[in-house]
């Protein structure tokens, strides 16, 4: 890597998916780093037993790569400690479960250059089944794009609304924000296997809050690995009830909700399940969701919280 500040940090949570990051990082060996690109790459280890670090490090005469160990869980701590060690002056954020396109870099310099105003930029996330999903998983109802990590706002480029944030595993941002004060917040995201997430989302609202704009960059591309594991009624209620717990947090649920409603879902699912209407399991979902926003609820009055 050249001496001078690398045009683009990326950076990169893991815990204890040595596998899966392998495969994250030979796709990152494909770049195309053509017309001077310079850039560097941060795996952050959030505290991870497996061979995570000797994984990363196996791979330094191939890449720019250097690991940050961030000993706290959580992927906000581990992007905020990713963000604290980066030189480039444009970050591009990536999990460690996806395949990125080879023109992922190119795409996101050009669209710093190009849109010089806008503070965040997002991408095209496809979905990548690791097996036989079942046809609910399938039939591209927006209601599981998140739980799914399925993001196309189409094939143009645009101006991101306030209503559209872009998702963790194809998201980037202009290091000044972190240098004026921005930080994920770290009392939301993924820590170990629980399932309040919102940690992207926090931060583009806080960037949103400050007048900052976003663009959608479709050609900045990326394949999100989706095992059978999550592709289960298991999973779906886990993802979900933490997803109403995340809501709550954001302040993005401002209306609460009620057992009354909550059970109604309950029944139409399980109506649903019996007679084999298409759809059942988005009630099901929808009944987690306000299962977990009871719960915030709960914890918000406990608390003496508003």
């Amino acid at each position: 890597m050249n001496d001078s500040a690398p045009d683009i940090t990326m950076i990169v949570p893991t815990w204890n998916r040595s596998g899966v990051l392998k495969e994250m990082l030979d796709s990152c060996c494909k770049f195309d780093v053509s017309n001077g690109l310079t850039w560097e790459l941060i795996v952050v280890d959030n505290n991870s037993t497996d061979d995570t670090r000797e994984v990363a490090e196996s791979y330094q005469d191939r890449l720019p790569v250097r690991v940050v160990h961030e000993p706290q869980q959580g992927v906000s701590r581990a992007r905020n400690a990713g963000f604290k060690a980066a030189l480039g002056e444009l970050i591009v954020c990536t999990d460690d479960d996806v395949v990125l396109d080879p023109n992922w870099l190119q795409a996101y310099r050009k669209a710093s250059h190009d849109y010089p105003d806008s503070m965040y930029f997002g991408g095209k996330i496809e979905t990548r089944f690791i097996g036989d999903p079942p046809e609910w998983a399938t039939t591209g109802d927006p209601f599981f794009n998140a739980m799914l990590v399925r993001f196309d706002l189409g094939p143009e480029p645009r101006r991101l609304s306030d209503k559209e944030q872009p998702f963790g595993p194809n998201m980037a941002i202009r290091r000044r924000a972190f240098r004026e004060g921005a930080r994920f917040n770290e009392n939301l995201g993924r820590v170990g296997t629980s399932h309040v997430r919102g940690c992207e989302t926090s931060i583009f609202l806080e960037l949103q809050e400050r007048g900052d704009t976003g663009y959608w960059i479709p050609d900045a591309w990326v394949g999100h690995r989706v095992p059978m594991e999550n592709c289960n009624l298991r999973y779906l209620w886990k993802f979900y009830y933490g997803q109403g717990q995340t809501l709550m947090r954001l302040g993005m649920w401002k209306h609460g909700t009620s057992w009354r409603v909550t059970w109604r879902y309950l029944r139409r699912a399980i109506t649903g399940a019996l007679l084999r209407r298409p759809g059942w399991q988005i009630q099901f979902g929808n009944w987690a969701l306000h299962l977990g926003v009871e719960k915030e609820q709960r914890r918000i009055r406990r608390e003496g919280g508003n």
